[in-house]
This record gives C-alpha cells, structure tokens and sequence, in this order.
C-alpha cells in the first residue's frame, strides 16, 4: 500500500518529471497488482477506481507516462487492463497484443478489455483456455456464441441449460427441507456458482456485494440460502441501493463515493457512473439490495446440495 499512498500524492504534485521518476511511476502502477496478489492483501472494492484516477490525473500532469509504461518489462498483463483503459488507444492495442500471450491471470474486464482491439480469430484460443474457470463462463458463453465452432456453442448451451426441468413453486424452505446436503459435490457447485452470476458481484477488487469467504462459516445452511433466494431480508448499509434521478434518466446502484461535488453510483459489477451535484434532480435510498430476489428458484435439489458444497471451500 506504500506504493499506492505515494502515487495519490504525486498525482497532486504538479511540474516537470524527469525520466527516471517517471519510469518509477509507471513500473508502480504495473506493478501494484502483482504485488497484491503475492503479498495476499485485500482492498476494498472503491480499490480499481482510486487507482484509475490517480493514474488519470498521472495522465494529465505528464502525458508521456503512457509511452513510459509500454516499456515496462511485464506491460499488458491481464491485470493491467483496468488502467490500459485510459492509455492512447495504439498503446491500448500493444497492450491487448501483448496480452494474448498469457494464460494466466484472467478477469471479466480484461476478457472484455481485448475483445476491443483483437480479431476473433485471436480470441478464441484465449477465450477456449478460459473455460476451465466457471467463473469466466458468463462473459466466455457471449463470444463463443457468436463466433466459436459448433463443439465451442453446445459447451455454452449446457452451461446455461438449467438442471430443473421447470421452476419449482413450493415455498423455499420446505424445498430446502427435501434436499440431500451430503450429496453435494463442490465442482459442480462452482459451475453453478457461475451460471447464477454470483462471481459477477461478489469476486474481485470491484465486486458489488460482500465478500463470501468463510460464508458457510458464518452463517448457518438454511439462513444461508434464505437470505440468497431473499436479498431484502437483511441489507448492510454498506450495500443498500440507492436510486439517483437525472435530466437522463434514473439510476439504480450502489454508491462507491460521496461528496459535495458528486456521487459515483456503482451500476453493476466494474460499471460506475459519475453525477456532478448539478445534475441530480432527486435521490432515494429504498431499503433494498442490487441483488435480484428469487435467484435459487430455478435451481433444483441437486443443485442446491452442489452450491452449498462449494460455498463451504470459501
């Protein structure tokens, strides 16, 4: 965190850098998640937008930092697509080409970020090493869809084909009852996982709910999956929705920052909006979560016992 205190000062500091503490600067925001990830820390989830914008106010102070960072040994690592985002877009694309070359460290937003800038023929031996992380498949099943072999389409409509031939309408809790918990297998559990786009909300830096580690712990089973199938029930503070109104249209989020002068509403998992005080015509705060209710209804006993089975490896 000493890496990422010292480039929030700098990013305030305005005159000349010379090449040496550029080069500095570049190798730290580089490098910021690699030693994340090594050291075993945890941020919070505002964590990717502070570091977007120290690095674009970096920007703004000194604009040949981009050029500096294409020369940083490692750059285009699937880690850095956050920030390549507001690099110039031939060195986005430098970015995107050197990316390909890994098989490792992949995101949603770094599989949406060289979407933009590669030809699906690039893409799909990426996208295809992916499948082995079912938390991947929900932005995987989008391109190989539209543009992978026949064998690349029916791996994307088992995924999304439900266990449960139908919805099951009996009250939750007496399903809950019925259901064979030993069974449960934990592989099988993260593929639902996936498929119910939990991984969406609640993995990585920019996740929009809690974090679930040791949730089997935490609570018990079928308090667990209650507050699952009814988000409502229970709602920190912390992730409680609110609902700003604009000239533009109404915006449903969480808020990620507040001030005098704006509110950064985040609208989905990565995705934030920005409204200048100005330009808020009303807000509310309904006693609500951004989690959809009823999640677990199409999911049958079977699937039930497997989810749980892989909650508990958390």
């Amino acid at each position: 965190t000493n890496d990422a205190h010292y480039l929030f000062c700098l990013a305030q500091m305005p005159g000349p850098r010379d090449g040496a503490t550029r080069s500095r600067i570049a190798s730290a925001f580089l490098n910021l998640d690699r030693k994340l990830t090594t050291r075993k820390l945890l941020t919070d989830r505002n964590w990717t937008i502070n570091i977007r914008d120290a690095l674009e106010a970096h920007l703004e102070l000194d604009p040949e930092l981009a050029a500096t960072m294409q020369k940083v040994p490692g750059f285009g690592h699937p880690s850095h697509a956050y920030l390549l985002t507001l690099l110039p877009g031939e060195i986005q694309a430098a970015g995107a080409n050197a990316m390909a070359g890994y098989r490792k460290g992949w995101s949603a937003g770094a599989l949406n970020f060289v979407q933009l800038h590669l030809a699906p023929a690039q893409l799909l031996p990426i996208y295809r090493s992916q499948w082995e992380h079912p938390g991947l498949r929900p932005v995987l099943t989008t391109f190989l869809a539209m543009h992978g072999t026949d064998q690349d389409k029916k791996l994307v409509e088992e995924f999304y084909r439900p266990p449960a031939g139908q919805i099951e309408l009996s009250p939750f809790n007496e399903r809950l009852a019925r259901v064979d918990w030993e069974s449960g297998d934990a592989g099988r559990g993260q593929t639902a996982y996936a498929r119910f786009t939990c991984t969406a909300c609640h993995s990585g830096n920019t996740r929009l709910g809690p974090d679930l580690k040791n949730i089997a712990k935490r609570f018990g089973r079928d308090d667990l999956f209650r507050h699952i199938n009814e988000p409502n029930l229970a709602v920190s503070d912390l992730y409680k929705a609110i609902q700003i109104t604009t000239r533009e249209g109404t915006y449903v989020g969480v808020p990620v920052y507040k001030s005098e002068a704006q509110t950064i509403l985040e609208t989905g998992a990565g995705e934030t909006i920005r409204f200048s005080r100005h330009d808020i015509l009303s807000e509310r705060r309904p006693n609500q979560s951004p989690m959809p209710p009823g999640l677990l209804l199409a999911a049958d006993q079977q699937e039930l016992a497997d989810l749980y089975a892989y909650l508990k490896t958390l």
